[in-house]
């Protein structure tokens, strides 16, 4: 299910025992039997990727400005969206950690190869 999906009350299908969701989507779970869990060793972090084409003028600026610490912190408060950006600050519980790969291991391992593997690894040990 969509993590929407996960956080309304009245349903028509069954949901899912464990479902994973982004923080802004937990933020708005109003079921009562519904409880929110922060992982231990820390929430995941997917980040946002941006593609743009290097030879038009006014993409570094574009670029640059949606990568500040400004827009961050924007997505951050409001928006529930926790930020790896420097210098950003995450308003979140001391015992509310994020668990991020780095981007020193994405830029330096084969991130679709790894996927791959860890899909695999799931579906050999799935109950069905």
């Amino acid at each position: 299910l969509h993590p929407s999906q996960m956080t309304r009350s009245k349903t028509s299908t069954p949901l899912p025992l464990v479902n994973v969701a982004p923080y802004f989507f937990s933020q708005m779970v109003t079921e009562p039997n519904l409880e929110i869990v922060w992982p231990e060793d820390g929430a995941i972090v997917s980040p946002i990727f941006m593609l743009a084409k290097m030879n038009k003028p006014y993409v570094k600026d574009v670029a640059d400005a949606i990568c500040s610490t400004k827009i961050a912190d924007i997505f951050n408060v409001g928006g529930k969206f926790p930020a790896t950006a420097p210098g950003t600050q995450n308003f979140l519980k001391a015992d509310q950690r994020l668990m991020f790969a780095g981007w020193d291991y994405l830029n330096s391992h084969d991130i679709e190869a790894e996927l791959a593997q860890a899909e695999e690894l799931f579906h050999q040990t799935s109950v069905v």
